[in-house]
C-alpha cells in the first residue's frame, strides 16, 4: 500500500468534487452572487480570451476570485483527505467518498444559487443557471461525463496498492495546473494584443500596429463594412505599407483608394494589383489612353507570368478586339491555371464553335466536369456559385455520354449529336462534316427519322450544308418506303409540283397521299390524329387524281417517259412536256418549253402548235419571236395540224405578226378544214363546234372578198 499516492488521489477527488459543487459567493461589479467555483473560472477564462477590453476586466475580477475559492476548496479537501485516510478500509473509504461526492451533486441540483444586482434576486438551481446561459445540452453531457470518469478513476486509484509504471510517468496534477494556468495566460494575451500592444502601437504611428488594428476590426466586421479597418489600412499605406495596400484593395468601396494604391502595387509587380487595376480603368471613366496602354502592358507581364486571372482579362479584351485566335491561346492558359471563369467560357466557345474555336465537343465535356468538380469543392474565386456545380456536372455527362453511346453506334445518340452539332453557334465545316458523318450513320441502320433529316439537309442545303438533290432525294425515298409522315409530306407534293428535282408522277402521289390522309385521320403512322391536316391531305389526293384523269390514257410514268424522250422520240418529248406542266414549279414549266423545242424540230405537230403562243407573246420560258412563231404555224399546218391550220388561217385573214392580208390563202386553209370533216383522213379528234367555228370564218372571208371585190 502508497499512502501518499492514496491520500492525493483522495483530495484531488474531494477537490474536483467541492469545486463543481459547493456555491461560492463572488462579486462582479454591481452583481453579486453564488455559482460554484468551476463557474468562476470557466467564466474567467472566457472573459479573458474574448479579446475587448470589458471582457478581459471581467475575466480578471471572476478570474481571480475562482481561483481564491479553488485555494480554499484545495486546502479543506487535504484536511478531508486525512480524515478519510484514518479508514483504514480502503472499500469503506470509496462508499464513504462517493456518497459524500453524490450527496454534493444532488444539493448542486436545489435551488441553492443566488444571483443579484441593483436589488434585484434570483434563486435556481445549477441547471436551471446553464439553460439560461444557453450552455449546448451536448457540451454539458460531455463535460459532465468526462468529470464522471476521472472522479470513478481517483477512487479506483485511491483504493489500489500504488501508482502503477504508467502513473508514474505521468505529470504531476500540480504541472498539469501549472501548464494550464501558462497556456489560458498566453491565450489572453494574444487575443486581448489589440487593446495591449496593438492599440497604442497604431496611436503611435507604428505601421506594424497599425495593420493589427485594421486586421483585427476586419474580423469583427465578418465579411460586412469595416470603416475602423479602412482608417487604419489607410494610415499604413500612407506610410508605404504594400501589405496595407493589398488588403485594402480587398474590402474598400471606393474607387478612389483603388486608383490612388493600384497603380502603386502594381508597378510593384503584384499580378492581383495589375488584373484589378485594369479592370477598374476598363470599366471606369476619366481614364487616359497612356494609362489604359500602361496597364493593359502590366496585364500582360501578369499574364505572362502565370497568373490566371491576368490571362482571361487579357483573352476578354482580345475578344472585344476579334481577335479570337490570341484569345483562344490565352483563355487556354487561364484554364490551365484552373480559373474558373476561363474554364466556363472555354467549354462554351468549344461547345458552340464560336469564330476562332473549333468545334470540340470532348474537350467541352472534359472543361465542364473540371468546372463542376472546382464549383463543388469552392475554390474557384470566381463569380459563379457553387450551387451551379450540379448543372455543370450535369452538362459534362450528357454530352460526354452522348458522345460514347454515338460512338457506339446508337441511332438516337448519333442523331441528337448531329443535331446538338449544327445547332451549334458556329459549327464550321468540320463540323458540319461531323453532322453529316454522323447522320449518315444512322441513316444506313434504317432509321427513318435519320433519313429524313440528312435528306432534309441536303435537298434545301439547310446549316451551311451544300445541296445535293440527287442524294438527298435518295435518302427521303428511303425514308417515304417506310411511310414516314414528315417526308412523305414533302415529296408527295414534290412529285405533283416538280420541286427540288423530283419527277412529277401523279399515281405515286396519289398513293402517298392516300398514307398522309390515313395517318391524319386515324393516327397512324407514329402521329396523331389531326382532322384539319387530313382534309388538306384529302384535297391534294382530289387533285392528284383529277390530274391523272385529265392526263387520260396517254400517262406514263415520268421515268419511262424522259428514257424515250432522251432517245429522241419527239411524242414521248411532247408528252413529257405535257405532264411537267401539270405541276406547279417554274423549274418544270421551263423543262417543259424545252422538251416541246425538241419535239418541234423533230416534226412534231402538236408541240410546234403549242409552242406558238410562247414566241408569240415571249417570257421567261422563250424569248420573243413572232416570225418563229409563224413558221411554227406553217410547219404545224403544212402537217395537217386542225388547230394550226385554223390559226394560220386567222393569221393571213386578219394580216397578224408582221404577215400580210391574204383572203385567198386564208379561205382555202378553212375549206381545207372542212373538207376534210366528212372523211377525217388526219385523225383529228376535233368536236363539232370547231368546224362550225370554222364555217363562220369561211362566211366572214367571203363576204371580205365581196367587199374588196366591189371596191
Amino acid at each position: 500500500m502508497n499512502p501518499a499516492f492514496q491520500s492525493r488521489c483522495i483530495r484531488w477527488f474531494l477537490w474536483l468534487t467541492l469545486l463543481h459543487t459547493v456555491p461560492s459567493p463572488f462579486y462582479l461589479f454591481v452583481v453579486i452572487g453564488t455559482v460554484p467555483a468551476a463557474g468562476l473560472l470557466a467564466s474567467g477564462v472566457a472573459g479573458l480570451i474574448s479579446g475587448d477590453r470589458e471582457g478581459l476586466s471581467m475575466g480578471v475580477v471572476l478570474g481571480v476570485q475562482g481561483l481564491a475559492w479553488g485555494a480554499v476548496y484545495f486546502g479543506v479537501a487535504w484536511l478531508l483527505a486525512a480524515w478519510f485516510m484514518r479508514i483504514s478500509s480502503p472499500g469503506q473509504r470509496a462508499l464513504r467518498l462517493g456518497g459524500l461526492a453524490l450527496a454534493l451533486f444532488a444539493a448542486s441540483m436545489l435551488p441553492i444559487y443566488g444571483m443579484g444586482g441593483h436589488g434585484s434576486e434570483s434563486w435556481s438551481s445549477i441547471l436551471q443557471l446553464l439553460k439560461e446561459t444557453r450552455v449546448p445540452e451536448s457540451a454539458c453531457l460531455a463535460y459532465a461525463g468526462g468529470l464522471g470518469v476521472l472522479l470513478a478513476v481517483l477512487l479506483a486509484l485511491q483504493a489500489g496498492s500504488g501508482p502503477q509504471p504508467w502513473l508514474a510517468r505521468l505529470p504531476s496534477p500540480a504541472a498539469v495546473g501549472a501548464l494550464l494556468l501558462a497556456g489560458v495566460l498566453a491565450v489572453a494575451l494574444w487575443s486581448n494584443r489589440v487593446g495591449l500592444f496593438c492599440g497604442p502601437a497604431a496611436e503611435a504611428g507604428q505601421v506594424w500596429g497599425q495593420l493589427c488594428v485594421a486586421r483585427a476590426a476586419r474580423a469583427l466586421a465578418g465579411g460586412g463594412p469595416a470603416p475602423d479597418a479602412e482608417t487604419w489600412y489607410r494610415a499604413a499605406a500612407e506610410q508605404g505599407s504594400r501589405a496595407a495596400m493589398r488588403e485594402l484593395m480587398e474590402i474598400t468601396r471606393t474607387d478612389a483608394d483603388r486608383r490612388n494604391w493600384l497603380p502603386a502595387l502594381a508597378a510593384d509587380g503584384d499580378a492581383q494589383a495589375r488584373v484589378d487595376l485594369w479592370r477598374l480603368l476598363r470599366d471606369g471613366g476619366n481614364t487616359s489612353p497612356e494609362e489604359l496602354a500602361r496597364a493593359r502592358t502590366w496585364l500582360i507581364e501578369a499574364a505572362d507570368e502565370g497568373h490566371g486571372g491576368a490571362a482571361l482579362e487579357l483573352a476578354r479584351e482580345l475578344l472585344a478586339r476579334n481577335q479570337p485566335d490570341q484569345a483562344r491561346q490565352r483563355l487556354e492558359e487561364a484554364a490551365a491555371r484552373d480559373e474558373g471563369d476561363a474554364l466556363r467560357e472555354l467549354a462554351w466557345r468549344y461547345e458552340q464553335s464560336a469564330p476562332g474555336f473549333p468545334l470540340d465537343l470532348e474537350r467541352a465535356a472534359a472543361l465542364y466536369a473540371r468546372l463542376a468538380v472546382g464549383l463543388a469543392e469552392e475554390k474557384y474565386a470566381t463569380r459563379l456559385h457553387s450551387l451551379t456545380a450540379d448543372g455543370y456536372r450535369q452538362r459534362a455527362e450528357s454530352l460526354r455520354q452522348q458522345l460514347d453511346a454515338a460512338a457506339a453506334g446508337e441511332v438516337g445518340a448519333q442523331l441528337a449529336l448531329a443535331r446538338r452539332i449544327l445547332d451549334a453557334r458556329n459549327p464550321g465545316n468540320a463540323g458540319r462534316d461531323q453532322a453529316l458523318r454522323l447522320y449518315v450513320h444512322a441513316a444506313e441502320q434504317g432509321d427513318a427519322e435519320a433519313q429524313y433529316e440528312l435528306g432534309r439537309l441536303l435537298v434545301m442545303g439547310h446549316r451551311g450544308v451544300v445541296q445535293d438533290l440527287p442524294r438527298g432525294r435518295d435518302w427521303w425515298e428511303r425514308a417515304a418506303a417506310q411511310n414516314h409522315v414528315p417526308t412523305l409530306r414533302y415529296v408527295a407534293e414534290a412529285r405533283t409540283s416538280g420541286r427540288y428535282g423530283y419527277d412529277i408522277d401523279f399515281e405515286q402521289a396519289r398513293r402517298e397521299f392516300t398514307v398522309l390522309v390515313d395517318a391524319y385521320e386515324n393516327g397512324n403512322h407514329g402521329v396523331d390524329a389531326d382532322p384539319r391536316r387530313a382534309a388538306h391531305w384529302r384535297s391534294a389526293l382530289r387533285d392528284a387524281e383529277r390530274k391523272l384523269v385529265k392526263l387520260g390514257p396517254d400517262h406514263v410514268p415520268m421515268r419511262t417517259l424522259r428514257e424515250r424522250a432522251s432517245a429522241g422520240d419527239s411524242a414521248a418529248q411532247y408528252q413529257l412536256g405535257v405532264q411537267l406542266l401539270q405541276g406547279y414549279s417554274t423549274d418544270a414549266h421551263q423543262e417543259a418549253v424545252d422538251w416541246w423545242i425538241r419535239a418541234a424540230e423533230g416534226g412534231h405537230a402538236q408541240a410546234r402548235f403549242r409552242l406558238v403562243s410562247y414566241y408569240l407573246r415571249g417570257d421567261r420560258f422563250v424569248e420573243q419571236d413572232t416570225v418563229r412563231a409563224v413558221q411554227l404555224l406553217h410547219d404545224a399546218a403544212d402537217a395537217n395540224h386542225a388547230r394550226a391550220m385554223f390559226e394560220l388561217g386567222l393569221v393571213y385573214e386578219k394580216g397578224r405578226h408582221g404577215v400580210s392580208r391574204d383572203l385567198g390563202r386564208a379561205d382555202a386553209l378553212y375549206r381545207q378544214i372542212l373538207a376534210a370533216e366528212e372523211t377525217n383522213p388526219y385523225g383529228w379528234k376535233e368536236e363539232k363546234r370547231f368546224f362550225n367555228m370554222v364555217r363562220v370564218r369561211v362566211t366572214a372571208v367571203e363576204q371580205l372578198q365581196k367587199v374588196e371585190r366591189g371596191n
